[in-house]
């Protein structure tokens, strides 16, 4: 397990192919993507309703059904990222395992079935991580300074998040 005061494998210098795993509270995302040019071409996306929150008892301990769940959701990303070299994949778990008491056993099972390190995000990582992806992704309206307005609302964890941004 990697949290996010460690640093990370370091990738190789031009990487050919790169990959993200999101371990939500509700859904696991896989995007993978070649380096074109400099630019990221999305080659697979995967995503599976693991429902790890639901999984969450009394004592903040997931249950055996909800780690079973994610560890058969990771078994067949893993499939999909195992190969890849140290550095080019980077899994994130967010608020569900900042909550869960015993996310250690499950991170340690992710980690072998991935093979490459998860990392958990605190909340204000995750934000910024959402942040990032929405406003690289979304082409979004012109405002009247003729800069792009991007709005994202993710309703995930319990919570409500807004990124905003104006390039």
């Amino acid at each position: 397990m990697v949290d996010s005061q460690h640093s990370l494998p370091l990738p190789p210098a031009d990487p050919e192919v790169v990959a993200a795993a999101d371990l939500g509270s509700n859904s696991f995302h896989l995007v993978v993507a070649e380096v074109r040019g400099g630019q990221l071409v999305f080659v697979d996306r995967q995503k599976e309703f693991v429902r790890l929150a639901a999984g969450l008892d009394e004592r903040k301990r997931l249950t055996p059904e909800a780690t079973a769940r994610a560890l058969d959701c990771l078994g067949r990303f893993g499939e999909r990222v195992r190969s890849f070299p140290p550095g080019t994949v980077r899994v994130v778990g967010t608020n569900t395992l900042r909550q869960a008491r015993n996310a250690l056993d499950l991170l340690e099972a992710a980690q072998r079935s991935l093979g490459h390190p998860v990392e958990i995000v605190s909340g204000l990582e995750e934000a910024r991580l959402i942040y990032l992806g929405v406003s690289r992704s979304l082409a979004g309206g012109r405002t009247a300074s003729g800069g792009r307005h991007r709005r994202r609302v993710d309703g995930a964890d319990h919570w409500r998040r807004l990124a905003a941004a104006r390039s």
